[in-house]
C-alpha cells in the first residue's frame, strides 16, 4: 500500500496496473482509505502497529522504518511529539497534521527533539527511487487546495515559488525536492 500513497502523495494518480485509489484526507496505510472516519484508527502497541482497519497486519515499527529492496515504503505509524497532542498518524500523513493542528510546531520543540522527529517522518530519496517516483516528482507533494462546497476540486504541484519554506504555508507540506541533505534525505520531508 505504501507505493500507492507514495505515487498520491506526489500526485501521480492510480497505479496504471492495479487502478488503486488512495484518500487524499488521511489515507490509511493499510487499505489507502480516509482515517478520518476512524474507521482505521491508528495506535501503537509494544512496537507494533495495532489498527481498526479491515486489512491491518501484524507490522514491526522499528524493521517497518528501513528502506530495503524488498520493502522500500517506510510509512509507518509516528505519535506526535507536540505536547498535549499525542495523536498518532501515518508517517506520510505526519506534515499534514503538522500543518493541519500546529502550524508553528518547529518553534514548540529543542532542536534536538525537532531534529530527532524530523528524521523519522522524512521520507528519503532513496526511498522514492526505489518505489518509482520520477525525478521531477521526488519531494514534491501536490497541494490540496480548499475549495467552496459544490466547485471541482483541484489538486496543484507544490512549486519552490508558491510555498519558500512548507513549514511557513498554511497549505504546503513539502519542499524543493532539489534541497538534498548530505544522506540524501529530501531538506525537510519531501
Amino acid at each position: 500500500m505504501g507505493h500507492h500513497l507514495l505515487r498520491a502523495k506526489r500526485g501521480l494518480g492510480p497505479d496504471t496496473d492495479t487502478g488503486v485509489v488512495v484518500s487524499q484526507d488521511y489515507p490509511c496505510g493499510f487499505c489507502g482509505q480516509s482515517t478520518v472516519t476512524g474507521t482505521c484508527k491508528l495506535k501503537i502497541v509494544g512496537g507494533f502497529t495495532s489498527c481498526e482497519c479491515a486489512y491491518t497486519y501484524r507490522l514491526q515499527i522499528k524493521a517497518a522504518s528501513r528502506v530495503s529492496a524488498s520493502k522500500p515504503c517506510t510509512n509507518v505509524p509516528v505519535v506526535c511529539v507536540i505536547s498535549g497532542c499525542g495523536e498518532t498518524h501515518w508517517k506520510y500523513n505526519m506534515p499534514r497534521h503538522l500543518n493541519d493542528r500546529h502550524p508553528s510546531w518547529d518553534k514548540n520543540l529543542s532542536e534536538a527533539a525537532l531534529q530527532s522527529f524530523v528524521s523519522k517522518i522524512t521520507i528519503s530519496r532513496a526511498e522514492e527511487v526505489a518505489v518509482g517516483i520520477p525525478e521531477d516528482q521526488i519531494g514534491k507533494d501536490v497541494e490540496r487546495t480548499r475549495i467552496p462546497r459544490g466547485e471541482k476540486r483541484q489538486d496543484l504541484p507544490l512549486t519552490p515559488a508558491r510555498a519558500r519554506h512548507w513549514k511557513s504555508a498554511k497549505t504546503s507540506m513539502s519542499t524543493n525536492a532539489t534541497d538534498s541533505n548530505q544522506d540524501g534525505n529530501s531538506d525537510v520531508f519531501g
